[in-house]
């Protein structure tokens, strides 16, 4: 699979490419200052329902976008699973992430 242009800039695309129906992958980016908006809390479960969305990315693949906010900071997951990939594995590993407060030095 290759993925579609422009995927190189802001996406892991040779990741993309080097997936199969059977793979999955999930990054997680935080969000900094006005520009992340204000995303609901992070939800008491992550589901990733039957179906995703398709990607010019990962035109094979499911993509399913996430953002939320937990412990005062704000993030964007980004699931991509094919079609045969492990979704259940992927809800848990999202469902068991732990976010701290972010300390900042010297104040």
């Amino acid at each position: 699979m290759l993925p579609g242009a422009g995927c190189e800039a802001t996406l892991p695309a040779r990741a993309y490419g080097d997936m199969s129906a059977s793979d999955g992958m999930i990054t997680i980016d935080e969000g900094l200052g006005a520009q992340a908006g204000n995303p609901p809390p992070a939800p008491q479960h992550f589901d990733l329902g039957s179906r995703g969305q398709l990607n010019q990315c990962a035109p094979e693949m499911q993509a399913h976008e996430f953002r939320f906010r937990a412990a005062g900071r704000q993030f964007y997951a980004f699931v991509v699973i094919g079609p045969r990939g492990p979704r259940r594995e992927a809800e848990e590993i999202l469902d068991s992430l732990k976010v701290r407060p972010l300390v900042r030095d010297g104040g």
